[in-house]
């Protein structure tokens, strides 16, 4: 088997675990379902899904927006501590 054909389904495969697990945190945090949303945060961490702020920011916004302002400032330190990738996303947001 070419390695080549073996490294588009895995890296296919995913990229969709990923867009499905991002899409499943934004669906928690528009519910309010924050414990949730953490869990699942945690869970892209392992998988290594959570390297750039993206996901971070949405748990913030919706944190921020729910007046839980010491819960998003916790998010961000946490963020901070385990240098994730920023500059795209907080960026662009406003």
């Amino acid at each position: 088997m070419n390695t080549k054909t073996l490294f588009v389904p895995m890296f296919a495969h995913s990229l969709v675990l990923q867009v499905l697990m991002t899409t499943l945190l934004k669906v928690y945090v528009r519910g309010r379902l924050f414990e949730k949303a953490r869990e699942l945060l945690t869970e892209l961490e392992v998988l290594g899904y959570a390297e750039e702020e993206m996901p971070y920011c949405l748990l913030m916004d919706a944190l921020s927006k729910a007046r839980k302002i010491d819960e998003a400032k916790l998010v961000f330190s946490e963020m901070k501590i385990k240098y994730v990738k920023t500059g795209m996303y907080l960026l662009e947001t406003k």
